[in-house]
């Protein structure tokens, strides 16, 4: 959901424009929406204590290093990401988030 289209290159545009567009606004609360809730999901399915923090907190990883940075993020670096936001001893297996997160495989 999150990479793997051409999605991260029109998002700022998007975005913008959403601003101003009635009918574009709906769309893209309804594509967010989706991958937002998933995640979500995934993460409460989980036990994680505040889904919807640590969903923002993942996704807006993967998103900047997609949008902002200069490569998406590694699939290999998955699991850190994860001990980084959930801790040393996470309560979930990244395979568990993988559908949610959509990371590129390389």
């Amino acid at each position: 959901m999150l990479t793997g289209s051409g999605t991260p290159c029109i998002l700022p545009a998007l975005i913008e424009a959403a601003e101003r567009n009635p009918t574009l606004r709906r769309l893209h609360r309804g594509f967010s929406d989706c991958g937002r809730q998933a995640l979500t999901a995934a993460l409460a399915d989980a036990g994680v204590a505040n889904p919807e923090l640590t969903g923002i907190a993942l996704s807006g990883a993967v998103m900047y290093s997609r949008v902002v940075g200069s490569e998406p993020l590694n699939p290999d670096r998955a699991e850190e990401l994860v001990t980084a936001v959930l801790g040393p001893e996470p309560t979930l297996p990244v395979s568990a988030l993988m559908p949610a997160i959509a990371l590129p495989m390389r």
